[in-house]
């Protein structure tokens, strides 16, 4: 009797079931748009099929749509090559139409930021710009392609081949502060390159959970300049407003790869190692680089430059009038803070093909962060012969580069030649070099007596007060 009561309360879900499908696929239009409204609701986009939907009873009522997009205020965001809407079998008995999952395939994504908190097209969500409440327990998104410009700073960014992962996702809704104040979620988001510029990094993975707000992204791994990176950021949407906190570490990385970012013809060689700890608050990315505060430092040892002898160079009062000490200290004593400050500096070529070559015992690239400004704590490199340091402010607030010097120093720490370079980093002015002592003799000589040594009647303004030591002869 129990057998025949289940199989008869079985066949009349069915029928019910059966008799709702029917009734939305007479109107094929009316399902098509609230399974439109449903998706848009969840994304705060609007979402339009572009050919007919397809309705599956297999492992559950499900919508297969091909060629779909996703737009705001009229302007297309994303295209996507297929989606898969499951449903939920409760709500659709009712008639109702709620999201079990969503599988994405192939969607390439544009977007442009045109000032702070202006982005086109315009995110946040539809209508008001508040969002429905959302729960939805699976969210998949595979081979996705994602591109954007951030015009104010003139940088382009590229994701492919990117897979995301999303479980338990589900927030309150309401405006922009009240759903990121009651985000919780958890998953996965692996991309095959990202790329910005002349910087690329592979095989990115970083896995993500929290709940109210408060979001840990941990561990996040990947590759740049055939080195490790590894990381973890940690994000409170609830605080008003937002704070971020990034640990950041790219282990044993290529010197020979990271000048080529720079200039394909340029080369080195030897392994370098970065840690970054930055934290910051904001609404829009200009209160997040205002309140930037952190710690940079890049160390090195045992590396080689090629295309150029500096210690030869120097060792000639004429050569010093047309060497350029920018190119050694923009490229290599910055490091990737100077790569960033870089963009648009076209370098001499100074590191190229000469057949010449510089060892460097050791260096040094100390930053502290605050207010939007790196600052050179201790940034220095030794030669066999030589040391250069470099002194001065990279402002990321107006980009630019800010009282930027850098100096060969005497075994006192005096410059005995100097270059300066201001102005933005896109189309800065550098200064030719300064050679601050009129010296008779080969300058490498000056630099191991040191101007106490000339009896200038004063003593120098110390220019360099950190870990390298000046080079030992015999």
């Amino acid at each position: 009797m129990k057998k025949i009561l289940w199989v008869l309360a079985s066949l009349i879900g069915v029928l019910l079931l059966a008799s709702v499908i029917v009734n939305l696929l007479l109107d094929r239009e009316q399902l098509t748009t609230r399974v439109q409204d449903e998706m848009g609701d969840l994304l705060g986009l609007d979402v339009v099929f572009e050919q007919s939907l397809h309705i599956s009873l297999w492992r559950g009522p499900q919508v297969r749509a091909g060629q779909l997009t996703l737009s705001a205020e009229g302007e297309e965001v994303a295209r996507v090559e297929r989606a898969l809407v499951r449903l939920r079998l409760l709500p659709l008995l009712r008639g109702e139409i709620a999201l079990q999952a969503l599988l994405l395939d192939a969607p390439q994504v544009h977007i442009e930021r045109i000032d702070d908190g202006v982005f086109r097209p315009a995110l946040g969500g539809r209508g008001e710009g508040s969002l429905a409440p959302l729960m939805i327990p699976r969210v998949r998104v595979r081979d996705a392609v994602v591109q954007f410009h951030d015009r104010p700073g003139d940088r382009q960014w590229l994701l492919r081949g990117c897979r995301l992962q999303l479980d338990d996702l589900q927030h309150a809704g309401g405006e922009q502060s009240d759903w990121l104040g009651s985000l919780a979620m958890q998953g996965r988001l692996a991309c095959d390159d990202i790329e910005q510029g002349r910087l690329r990094a592979s095989a990115v993975t970083v896995e993500f959970a929290g709940e109210d707000g408060q979001l840990l992204a941990e561990p996040l791994t990947g590759q740049a300049f055939a080195g490790q990176l590894a990381g973890r950021l940690r994000l409170d949407l609830a605080a008003q407003p937002a704070q971020y906190s990034l640990q950041l570490g790219l282990d044993d990385f290529s010197l020979d790869d990271f000048l080529a970012a720079l200039d394909e013809d340029q080369q080195g060689s030897g392994r370098l190692t970065l840690a970054l700890e930055l934290e910051g608050e904001g609404a829009d990315w200009l209160q997040l680089r205002q309140s930037a505060a952190g710690t940079l430092s890049l160390t090195g040892s045992d590396l080689v430059l090629y295309g150029v002898d500096l210690d030869e160079e120097l060792d000639s009062y004429a050569a010093t009038q047309r060497f350029n000490l920018v190119d050694v200290g923009a490229v290599f004593l910055a490091g990737p803070m100077g790569l960033a400050a870089s963009r648009g500096y076209s370098f001499t070529g100074m590191l190229r093909g000469s057949g010449e070559q510089t060892p460097v015992s050791a260096m040094s690239s100390e930053w502290s962060i605050a207010q939007g400004r790196a600052r050179a704590d201790d940034v220095a490199m030794r030669t066999e012969q030589s040391r250069l340091a470099l002194a001065g402010e990279l402002d990321f607030i107006d980009y630019a580069f800010a009282d930027m010097r850098v100096a060969v120093i005497d075994v006192d720490g005096c410059a005995i030649i100097e270059q300066r370079i201001d102005g933005p980093f896109r189309a800065p002015q550098v200064a030719r070099p300064n050679v601050l002592v009129e010296a008779m003799g080969p300058v490498l000589d000056l630099l191991e007596r040191g101007l106490n040594a000339l009896d200038q009647g004063s003593d120098c303004d110390t220019f360099y007060r950190g870990s390298i030591a000046h080079p030992e002869h015999d």
